[in-house]
């Protein structure tokens, strides 16, 4: 079991994103809450990449985890950030 805020799957993520911001992919990041959290699929990242030619690449690089998905941001009060990025099987992400 995971102990809280110290989940291997949310940290591998989280630097996979410093990575694409770092080589210009990404413009801002953004994951609420992770330092409470005790699994992947309960987490929500939200990002705003470079331009659209750039978001196939971050999709690319996020697909291999299980339960990937992506929507238009439907949490203004959490992020202001373009996509929401799941990991959690949801049918209703793309």
């Amino acid at each position: 079991m995971n102990r809280i805020g110290d989940v291997p799957e949310i940290q591998l993520i989280s630097s996979q994103l410093r990575e694409l911001q770092k080589t210009g992919a990404i413009q801002a990041w953004e994951a609420p809450c992770t330092r409470i959290l005790t699994r992947r699929s309960a987490a929500l990242y939200f990002i705003t990449a470079m331009s659209e030619e750039m978001e196939a690449l971050i999709w690319d690089t996020l697909k291999v985890h299980e339960g990937f998905g992506y929507q238009l941001n439907q949490y203004p009060d959490i992020s202001s950030l373009k996509w929401c990025i799941t990991f959690n099987n949801d049918p209703a992400n793309s």
